[in-house]
């Protein structure tokens, strides 16, 4: 992040140097179906304390075009390895980049939204959001993405995006040190 680099920019302004659409660019969270969204006070993630409206929740959307991986293809693994990495370095790096602090338990929905309105599996898409999440750890949101930690991982198709992207939305699980 540059100095020159205001605080309001959103990771994938960040990484393309594009605005994002309105809603990003005003910093909303995640919008659940049934649930309002939470706005936060300045930033691109929530307020740091538990609100009387329920657990905190982050977005970490990556930038749109990056290559993903697929249960379905059969590459070389050295080509799947650089893949892998790219994945768990953005990730980490857009964590880090939204101040996101340390979760003792999360609940992470993946959503993959594809560049086209084509019928999609959303599970094959789960080596990248695996990748992902890895990353996650790698910047110490979450101590490991195990079951103990990640208490649910649903994985979803979104509405198409230009280039196709994948959004992890994590909601902070109450009661962490001594569930589980």
């Amino acid at each position: 992040m540059t100095p020159s680099t205001p605080r309001s920019a959103t990771p994938q302004e960040l990484a393309t140097g594009l605005p994002a659409d309105a809603a990003t660019a005003r910093g909303s969270t995640t919008r659940f179906p049934g649930r309002a969204a939470q706005a936060p006070a300045g930033g691109t993630h929530a307020a740091a304390g538990v609100s009387p409206a329920g657990p905190r929740t982050y977005t970490v959307t990556f930038p749109a075009g990056l290559e993903l991986l697929n249960a379905n293809g059969r590459t070389h693994w050295r080509h799947r390895h650089r893949v892998t990495a790219m994945l768990r370095e953005t990730a980490a790096w857009l964590a880090r980049v939204q101040h996101i602090p340390p979760l003792a338990r999360a609940r992470i929905v993946a959503v993959y939204e594809p560049p086209d309105s084509r019928r999609r599996d959303a599970p094959n898409w789960y080596p990248s959001f695996k990748a992902a999440i890895d990353g996650l750890v790698d910047a110490g949101v979450l101590p490991d993405d195990s079951d103990r930690y990640v208490t649910a991982l649903e994985m979803r198709c979104g509405e198409p995006c230009p280039r196709g992207r994948i959004v992890l939305h994590l909601t902070e699980v109450p009661g962490g040190e001594d569930a589980a």
